[in-house]
């Protein structure tokens, strides 16, 4: 009997020991790292300033910024999902010092690229007003439309025919053909123009900045300030300019901590 009991007990500790090492083992060769995505805005190759600098577009017009503020959502990695703490979406807000996103527990490994979507996804945007990130108070939900804005610019321009010379530019949409969701999918490049992986190693922090360049704005949307100032509904014309948001977006930098 007490070598039957013995031999029992012999191999429970033989099993938890196996149990044990295929953990470590595991977590060993997939150990979970962070990465931080932060955003920074650009125009005619300058930080952008709000409110005091004055710009020039592709159509040779100046113009002011007062605002810039658009949402991001679904961001993966080689098209694996990543999941944050802070929630779904990150409201981008130029204002703000820093607009960051922040994601925990990726496998160890090398990835080709960073995707993520602009504007705000269509159950969302049935939900009517919501809370955190698309929080009515944010000042991007179209309530007349039961809606939200995924994109808003601001300004002012001599060349602008609207009231006071603004410039306003409230682009969404999620029904149909006016549906202006955007796909972006980044790559690295290095310093020599070649394609670079993006590095998450375990117990370490990859921080990948993300510029927007607003030049490609005026370029890419084909917008002249003369011709288009004032842009406040779904429709052709912003399903026209919404064509730079796959432009718009570039790494910048990637730095491991």
């Amino acid at each position: 009997m007490n070598r039957k009991k013995n031999i029992t007990l012999l191999y429970f500790f033989v099993i938890v020991q196996l149990s044990v090492g295929v953990i470590f083992n595991s977590n060993a060769q997939n150990p979970s790292g962070k990465l931080k995505i932060s955003l920074i805005h650009t125009v005619n190759s300058h930080l952008l300033r709000l409110n005091d600098s004055v710009y020039r577009n592709d159509f040779n017009e100046t113009y002011k910024i007062t605002k810039l503020k658009y949402y991001l959502f679904n961001f993966k990695l080689n098209d694996i999902p990543l999941y944050s703490k802070e929630g779904k979406y990150l409201l981008v807000n130029a204002e703000k010092n820093e607009n960051v996103i922040e994601f925990e527990k990726i496998n160890n490994g090398s990835y080709s690229s960073l995707s993520f979507e602009v504007g705000v996804d269509s159950a969302d945007n049935c939900s009517g007003a919501q809370t955190g990130a698309l929080d009515p108070l944010n000042d991007m939900f179209w309530t007349w439309n039961s809606g939200y804005v995924f994109f808003k610019l601001e300004g002012t321009s001599p060349y602008s025919t609207g009231d006071l010379n603004r410039l306003e530019y409230h682009l969404g949409g999620y029904k149909g053909e006016d549906a202006l969701i955007t796909k972006i999918n980044l790559t690295n490049i290095d310093e020599l123009g070649n394609p670079a992986s993006i590095p998450v190693a375990g117990k370490k922090e990859t921080e990948v900045t993300i510029a927007l360049n607003l030049d490609c704005f005026w370029k890419d949307g084909k917008v002249s300030i003369k011709q288009n100032p004032i842009c406040v509904s779904p429709g052709k014309n912003a399903k026209k300019i919404a064509a730079c948001f796959s432009s718009l977006f570039s790494i910048k930098s990637i730095i491991n901590h």
